[in-house]
């Protein structure tokens, strides 16, 4: 069945529908369904010593946050819980993507671990990691900034 757009009744029908699911579902008892797997938003930046790798991960601390490197590829990877958990009220809407998340890049070059260093600060992860040679490859060439998420 092919769904046309009708405009903004259409869009508060859909709303007022996931609104009354939603209000089901919390006064059966049972917990909304969600996924468990997001992706968060990256920048990504070159300068002429570093690529600047920034992740949005708001109301996440150090321990649940994993950066690691092999060969060529980046990955930070972690788990964000439920920031209502623990609370005495009961969650009935929650927006804030939870669960596990992996993010990859390809780098155009190999990193050396130990030059590559990590910040979280005001919810941004801040990823820096030094170029190998910020003029010149080993072969004389331009050293390749190519980055692919």
């Amino acid at each position: 069945m092919t769904h046309l757009y009708a405009g903004p009744a259409d869009e508060f029908s859909h709303l007022r529908r996931q609104l009354y699911r939603l209000l089901d579902a919390a006064a059966a008892g049972a917990p909304p369904a969600r996924a468990t797997t997001w992706t968060p938003p990256a920048d990504v930046a070159v300068s002429d010593t570093n690529v600047i790798i920034s992740l949005e991960l708001a109301g996440m601390e150090r321990d649940q946050i994993e950066v690691a490197v092999e060969g060529r590829t980046l990955t930070v990877s972690g788990h964000r819980s439920n920031p209502g958990n623990g609370s005495a009220e009961q969650t009935l809407l929650t927006e804030w993507p939870v669960g596990h998340f992996a993010r990859s890049f390809a780098l155009g070059w190999e990193v050396d671990p130990a030059r590559v260093r990590a910040s979280l600060s005001d919810g941004v992860l801040e990823i820096r990691i030094a170029r190998k040679d910020p003029a010149r490859r080993a072969d004389g060439g331009e050293q390749d900034a190519h980055i692919r998420a």
